[in-house]
């Protein structure tokens, strides 16, 4: 009976958000809450989407989160963006002098492409676009300044 219901279980979870491993019927606890293809897909689909609809959203919030960064008394020349979404972080960052180096993270090729050109447009800030995995990042510890995540789960 038990089987039955694993096998249930696992057949309706592997669609969406929750999928149980194999190991779960040994008694290992595997449980992956986020199918991390399965967010790639809905990231670069939203990529896709008309992002102006929601920009006065993303750039509320961008503009408020720098604003709070004005209140701490220290420079942030190194900056990872986890789930970059549109740059609206990185356009609000410009006008404080101290960032040097801006990296973007995206597990979805085409959010990182979405304002490449117009990022482009503006050298002050040295911006560097990685297409990873949020869980599983390449960097070294302590190499940042500062970590954003910015409207990303």
């Amino acid at each position: 009976m038990w089987r039955r219901i694993l096998h249930r279980a696992v057949s309706i979870t592997n669609i969406g958000y929750l999928s149980i491993r194999r190991g779960l019927a040994t008694g290992e606890d595997s449980v992956n809450v986020f199918n991390r293809n399965y967010k790639r897909v809905q990231r670069n689909r939203i990529a896709r989407m008309h992002v102006e609809d929601y920009e006065f959203l993303r750039n509320r919030v961008a503009d408020t989160l720098t604003d709070r960064l004005t209140d701490i008394p220290r420079q942030f020349p190194a900056v990872l963006d986890l789930g970059c979404n549109a740059s609206n972080v990185l356009r609000h960052l410009r006008d404080r002098g101290s960032v040097k180096t801006f990296i973007q993270t995206d597990m979805a090729e085409e959010m990182l492409e979405l304002y490449r050109e117009e990022d482009a447009k503006h050298p002050s800030i040295d911006v560097h676009r990685v297409h990873c995995d949020e869980e599983f990042l390449p960097f070294q510890n302590s190499k940042f300044d500062l970590v954003i995540r910015h409207l990303s789960l």
